[in-house]
């Protein structure tokens, strides 16, 4: 009897072993089955706090909110925020200075468009982004009809990775360090990668796309690794729409350019003939 009881415990125990197991591969199977890991992005504000900054518009200022623009006390902190406050909500567009790889070489200067990028994976197993190239890139010339900046002398600090797409016909766009020290320029991906799933909550990273002229619509392929190996085909994009990357236009319509020439900072509205050779208006 108690043989047979034995029997049994041993056969209950090995069942519950087979039931437990075979739930596991259930959860392990479902939870392949989840996206390795979604994006969700966020403009980057932080360049309206820049000693350089540049906001754009695709039509031209009525004289009431050219006069609002012109009415700033821009004597006071958090200009860019305030500037802003008024082109945002008309359909404004933020460009920053172009990170200052100040430690890099073949990285040219101009203006480069920047956002917060998230990656969250809903997936219990551990996934690893290894790497990320700029893909199906479309670029034509600006639509800015207005232009409001702050210059500077210099580049702009930057702390993140930068996507430069004027390299994008001679070899494939791989975004690179901007961090000051020896890795600056360095691909991002080449000794790093980002840890996901597992609860794991690694934050934003600040990206940036730099083109020289015009204004460009762009993805990020993702390549990464699970417990099934390495895969690639991951397409990020910002919502449903393309990523954008753009730099002032040329000869826009109107140019309103922040100035320390005069006995007090101003704004002062290049495109009218009265300042057409002051200092801080030309090119």
């Amino acid at each position: 009897m108690l043989l047979g009881m034995f029997g049994e415990y041993v056969y209950e125990l090995a069942t519950a072993e087979s039931l437990l197991k075979n739930q596991q591969d259930v959860e392990d199977q479902l939870d392949q089955e989840e996206p390795p890991f979604t994006a969700v992005v966020s403009p980057d504000l932080s360049a309206l706090d820049e000693d350089a900054w540049t906001m754009v518009l695709d039509r031209t200022l009525n004289p009431a909110e050219a006069q609002a623009l012109l009415a700033l006390d821009t004597e006071t902190d958090h200009l860019g925020r305030r500037v802003w406050a008024l082109l945002g909500p008309l359909g404004g567009r933020i460009l920053g200075g172009y990170p200052g790889l100040t430690m890099a070489e073949g990285f040219p200067h101009g203006q480069a468009t920047s956002f917060t990028l998230n990656l969250f994976s809903q997936r219990k197993s551990p996934v690893s982004v290894t790497g990320m190239q700029a893909v199906d890139v479309h670029c034509a010339p600006s639509t800015a009809q207005t232009v409001v900046e702050k210059p500077t002398a210099g580049e702009t600090g930057y702390s993140g990775i930068l996507f430069d797409l004027d390299g994008r016909d001679s070899a494939p766009v791989v975004p690179v360090i901007t961090d000051g020290g020896p890795d600056q320029g360095r691909p991002y991906f080449e000794h790093r990668k980002i840890d996901l799933g597992g609860g794991l909550e690694p934050g934003g990273l600040r990206v940036a796309a730099a083109v020289a002229s015009g204004a460009c619509g762009w993805d990020i392929e993702a390549t990464y690794t699970d417990a099934d190996g390495r895969h690639t085909g991951v397409v990020l994009r910002d919502g449903t729409k393309q990523f954008r990357a753009e730099s002032g236009p040329v000869a826009p319509r109107q140019r309103f350019v922040y100035s320390l020439e005069s006995p007090t900072s101003i704004l002062l509205p290049c495109h009218e003939k009265r300042y057409a050779s002051n200092i801080t208006c030309r090119p």
